[in-house]
């Protein structure tokens, strides 16, 4: 008996603490959390519902990246909870819906349809037709029916996303009216009981209206939540703090104006003021902290970043001088005000910030956990050039927790490698550069599709560093690797890989011109410049381009040509004269030594004369 009530207590320790980490999203602490839980479970025997409860969790924390893997997982927790329940238990519609996104994932939708039809059924059977949370199931279906036919040719499958999609706003429609009715303002005026209203129907609300902005139907959103907000201020007074809560959820719900979320917001912050300062209890205190964030994110959306930097700040403040103090919240409070004070390049607080939210992630987590190693290397990535010795101490610090917890091949790990590289490049150390830019790009093709951005980055930043280096046999063979990858996915329309394609394109010219192989620079630069506009001023960012396949001409006598992208060059130029005398000395020099090989050599001084 006393072993059997040891193991319970270390398994609901285990379960506790591993639900916290994935709530946190250290997965590899949740694994091992939920590990353990799982080791006192199986104590308790096959129909025991916490083994179910264990091996649910086993599988959420699972590594989504391998999906086969995965979907056995919660293969093994729906047979475990099917064991201890009915078949109808709600218990099972959140595992029958992962595993359904899982399907869908590896193109198998008729598994998908199954175990999604199942979980509407269950829905629809505990909760009733027109219920939210059997919308919600619905939704879900109707996402994973949405992922599947994506890129796909029209036609081809018989699983209908329209009607679907119709048969759900029908539902929520008929859910929203019979609500509404119930809770119209003549009967919620009498103030008492009997007018039927519930603190369920008013949550009610809120969930349909989470329905309808998930299906992007933000009108009939806010009608709901304005009508709650109506009814909380005729029950409670529009005074009250449960009117004013609930006044600063509506406004956040607000698309446009502005100046209406913001107004509602300050007028409800306001009212949560006062009961702050009167009452100084916990909860309301809590109330006037989630109404600043909500206000916090307005005045971010609208990049009116001086008023987030003042409310991150009164926050802060707020939490700090509560009976209640969270250091893991903290944390995020402080990594958050860095954020804020980079933007505004304020970065010697910024610096301050990140030192204050790795203190506090540290006395929350530990230093050896995943959490902690992102917030190092978060901070190291965004510290100033000049403050390169403390970045170098936060990677090295961040890698080394990487490695030991996650392994040497994971892709945070690979991350790590990179930035870390990219630093020594930079601070002229290629020793320890080539090496660690080498085996990130390595770790990192091996997690993903060779024309995943992340691949093209390293790439570019391995093949940038051989031309740095002058290594011009290196830097052509990588980045032609990038090449061979462009063309495997030209049908990945992806901007960023279009991005990472120029970036590749534009240095692997930059190396042919250094090996005077001009045919194929001007092959490469070509490419990428676009046609001139007449009468448009072209942009400071295509000079560097617009000058190397002047160069290009030039070395290969092709005047006409050259002569054309030199004053394109320098009539670029021309607009910011004054920030950049040294380009234009550069290019007109470059000019003229083409009009002099061309015998034109009245023009040639009459150019140097006047960019002299």
């Amino acid at each position: 008996m006393e072993d059997e009530q040891k193991s319970a207590a270390l398994w609901a320790s285990y379960m506790e603490r591993g639900r916290t980490a994935l709530q946190r999203e250290q997965r590899h602490e949740a694994v091992k959390r939920f590990g353990l839980a799982l080791a006192e479970a199986q104590n308790f025997g096959d129909d025991d519902p916490r083994l179910a409860d264990t091996l649910f969790q086993v599988a959420q924390a699972a590594d989504l990246g391998d999906i086969e893997n995965t979907l056995a997982l919660y293969n093994t927790a729906l047979a475990a909870r099917e064991k201890v329940s009915s078949e109808d238990d709600p218990a099972l519609i959140s595992i029958l819906q992962t595993m359904a996104f899982l399907f869908c994932r590896l193109d198998r939708f008729t598994e998908a349809h199954e175990h999604q039809a199942r979980a509407i059924n269950i829905a629809e059977h505990n909760f009733g037709i027109n219920h939210p949370a059997t919308i919600k199931t619905m939704h879900a279906a109707l996402l994973n029916r949405q992922r599947f036919i994506m890129g796909k040719p029209p036609g081809q499958y018989s699983y209908s996303v329209e009607e679907l999609e119709l048969e759900i706003v029908a539902r929520l429609n008929d859910e929203s009216r019979a609500l509404q009715d119930k809770c119209d303002k003549e009967n919620v005026e009498r103030k008492d009981t009997s007018s039927g209203i519930t603190a369920e129907d008013c949550d009610r609300l809120v969930q349909l209206a989470d329905c309808y902005e998930a299906l992007g139907m933000n009108a009939e959103a806010l009608d709901l939540l304005e009508q709650r907000l109506q009814i909380e201020q005729t029950i409670y007074g529009p005074d009250s703090r449960e009117a004013a809560r609930c006044q600063s959820e509506v406004a956040a719900s607000y698309t446009c104006p502005v100046s209406l979320a913001e107004e509602k917001q300050l007028e409800a912050i306001a009212i949560l003021q006062q009961y702050h300062e009167r009452g100084q209890n916990t909860g309301e205190t809590r109330d006037l902290i989630d109404a600043l964030e909500r206000l916090s994110s307005l005045y971010s959306r609208s990049s009116r970043f001086a008023e987030v930097l003042e409310l991150k700040q009164k926050i802060i403040a707020l939490k700090e001088s509560s009976p209640v103090f969270d250091p893991y919240e903290s944390h995020r409070d402080y990594r958050s005000l860095a954020s804020a004070y980079r933007v505004l390049q304020r970065y010697d607080e910024s610096s301050a910030a990140y030192k204050q939210a790795i203190d506090f992630l540290e006395s929350a987590s530990g230093e050896e956990s995943e959490d902690f190693a992102d917030l190092l290397s978060e901070a190291a990535d965004f510290e100033p050039l000049s403050r390169g010795a403390e970045a170098e101490a936060n990677w090295r610090r961040a890698l080394s927790i990487q490695e030991k917890i996650l392994g040497p091949n994971d892709s945070k790990t690979a991350q790590t490698l990179g930035s870390l590289g990219q630093h020594y490049a930079r601070n002229e150390k290629p020793t320890w550069a080539e090496p660690m830019l080498k085996r990130a790009l390595t770790i990192t093709q091996s997690h993903y599709h060779r024309h995943h951005h992340k691949v093209l980055s390293l790439i570019w930043i391995l093949g940038n560093f051989y031309f740095e280096q002058q290594d011009m046999v290196a830097a052509e063979a990588i980045l032609k690797q990038g090449l061979v990858v462009k063309k495997a996915s030209a049908d990945t329309m992806q901007p960023m890989l279009n991005l990472w394609d120029r970036s590749i394109t534009f240095v692997l010219g930059n190396v042919y011109l250094s090996q005077q192989k001009y045919a194929e620079a001007e092959q490469c630069y070509k490419q990428l410049l676009p046609a001139r506009v007449p009468g448009l001023q072209e942009p400071e960012t295509i000079l560097q381009l617009v000058y190397s396949l002047a160069v290009v001409y030039h070395a290969q006598h092709k005047y006409g040509e050259a002569e054309t992208l030199y004053q394109r060059a320098l009539d670029i130029l021309e607009v910011n004269r004054n920030n950049n005398i040294e380009g234009l000395t550069t290019i007109a020099e470059r000019y003229a030594e083409m009009l002099r090989a061309d015998n034109r050599y009245d023009e040639a001084d009459q150019l140097q004369k006047r960019y002299a």
